[in-house]
């Protein structure tokens, strides 16, 4: 698998009616997909959900943050510390998505020990 085929699998979660409705039913589905192919695709996640964080959208930044917590990718903790010190200053998104970040630092940097 690659990246392209982890957009593939986000954006058929995307475009779940269930996911329209709830941030939650789509945080659910992406995670059980992407859990089911990490063993045999992390780069490709780990590159999607860079690309994700990178975009600065609340709904694809905010999603892909809960994933690499959940799913323990380590390799994210730079991506995700950087959005949070611009969350901190005002630049984007409101203050308590700083929370969020936090969370998902925490999270990681336990995992990473």
């Amino acid at each position: 698998m690659s990246k392209q085929n982890i957009f593939y699998i986000l954006e058929t979660d995307t475009t779940d009616p269930g996911s329209e409705k709830s941030g939650e039913y789509f945080f659910e589905h992406a995670y059980n997909h992407l859990n089911s192919v990490l063993d045999t695709d992390r780069e490709g996640i780990i590159e999607a959900l860079r690309e994700w964080t990178g975009k600065r959208t609340e709904f694809e930044t905010m999603q892909a943050v809960d994933l690499a917590a959940k799913l323990g990718l380590v390799e994210l903790i730079p991506e995700i510390s950087k959005l949070g010190d611009e969350i901190r200053a005002g630049k984007i998104f409101y203050k308590y998505y700083t929370e969020w970040t936090e969370k998902a630092l925490e999270k990681l940097n336990k995992e990473k020990q």
